[in-house]
């Protein structure tokens, strides 16, 4: 019951987030989640993060979720594992990551980020709802990344260990059909 109730309100709080005004706050540049994910995930892995005890899908009350809070330029930034029934039901737990971004205005926003299972970008990981963003910044020449390279591959790989990929989350928009360029 707990669970539905939460599943629920998570439900209506979204609405009622999406329902709000974003004109004034600019949305994070999809490069900057995705450093942020990959920050995440390389933290988590070498279990350098604290972790906390969520409510949901946690039945021994294990302090399991590792939560990482870091800052770039304007904006603050919440990263964690998607601790949902859809990730623990396609056993995406580990791959998707849930981004809050907050600007200096104290606006939040909540970005999704995920390993592609078809597409152009199938196998990398792109920002769901700002796939076409991650297609655009797929190469981008000339730009200076963490690799220290002439292009920086926006939308990076997805670890080779990690399990096929699955549908995209049932709360993001599935991207239209792709073509070939």
């Amino acid at each position: 019951i707990r669970a539905a109730l939460t599943d629920l309100l998570d439900r209506q709080r979204a609405l009622r987030r999406s329902a709000r005004p974003h004109a004034a706050s600019p949305e994070p540049p999809v490069h900057l989640l995705l450093d942020v994910d990959r920050e995440y995930r390389a933290a988590a892995e070498a279990e350098k993060l604290p972790k906390i005890a969520p409510k949901r899908f946690n039945p021994e009350g294990r302090a399991w979720l590792p939560v990482l809070h870091t800052e770039r330029p304007g904006w603050h930034f919440t990263a964690l594992y998607s601790n949902t029934a859809r990730a623990h039901e396609l056993e995406r737990v580990h791959d998707w990551v849930v981004v809050y971004a907050e600007d200096e205005a104290h606006h939040e926003r909540q970005y999704t980020v995920v390993t592609a299972g078809r597409g152009t970008l199938v196998g990398q990981r792109v920002v769901r709802g700002r796939e076409a963003e991650c297609r655009q910044g797929l190469v981008q020449p000339g730009a200076a990344g963490a690799a220290g390279s002439a292009g920086v591959i926006a939308a990076d790989p997805a670890p080779a260990a990690s399990a096929p990929a699955a549908p995209a989350p049932a709360h993001a928009p599935s991207p239209p059909p792709e073509t070939a360029p």
